[in-house]
């Protein structure tokens, strides 16, 4: 029975494909071959993106590696630590710091008088700190090169305060206070 039934489909099918116009033809190859598009080379382009992705994150890490010269990926606590703490200048240097500070206000063309200098004890940190206080006449110009200046040249610096003040709206000059905080390491070691 399923052949006769065959025998019957058969013709009428080819019928209706030999009359077909081209237009009906052409969007059944083209909706075909956007499903296959679709169903087998959208799923592998995707998977080759991913594989990408995760190669280049593990390359990436592996930079990073070498780049801290461990090979496993492990950092040790000391060695970072020991590696922060050497980048402060050792204690007994924080006196130079501040005569290359007043030699660069003098560049600057920054008056400072007098200062007040103190190294302010912390405790069991490993870093001591030198708080520098100095009261500074220039304009603001000037004023801003030396900060900026001093910025550039000690990059363990910290501006913690500046106050500016005029004795008239119409004076060109400041007196500024500044306070600087250096930093540096207790006793010369790391």
């Amino acid at each position: 029975m399923a052949r006769r039934n065959l025998k019957r489909v058969y013709p009428w099918l080819r019928h209706r494909v030999s009359s077909l116009t081209v237009v009906p033809v052409v969007a059944l190859v083209l909706a075909l071959g956007a499903a296959t598009v679709h169903t087998v080379l959208v799923p592998r382009t995707e998977a080759a993106i991913a594989a990408g992705e995760r190669r280049l994150a593990l390359l990436e890490r592996q930079v990073r590696r070498d780049a801290l010269g461990t090979s496993d990926g492990q950092v040790d606590a000391a060695a970072t630590r020991k590696g922060v703490l050497e980048r402060f200048q050792e204690e007994k240097t924080l006196n130079a710091t501040l005569g290359s500070l007043l030699t660069l206000a003098a560049e600057n063309q920054v008056q400072v008088p007098s200062g007040d200098y103190r190294l302010v004890a912390s405790g069991a940190s490993p870093l001591e700190r030198y708080v520098l206080n100095l009261p500074a006449r220039a304009n603001y110009l000037d004023l801003r090169r030396y900060l900026s200046a001093a910025r550039a040249k000690f990059p363990d610096l910290a501006v913690e305060e500046v106050v500016l003040r005029r004795e008239a709206v119409s004076a060109a000059g400041l007196e500024a206070q500044i306070r600087f905080v250096v930093f540096g390491r207790r006793g010369g070691r790391p």
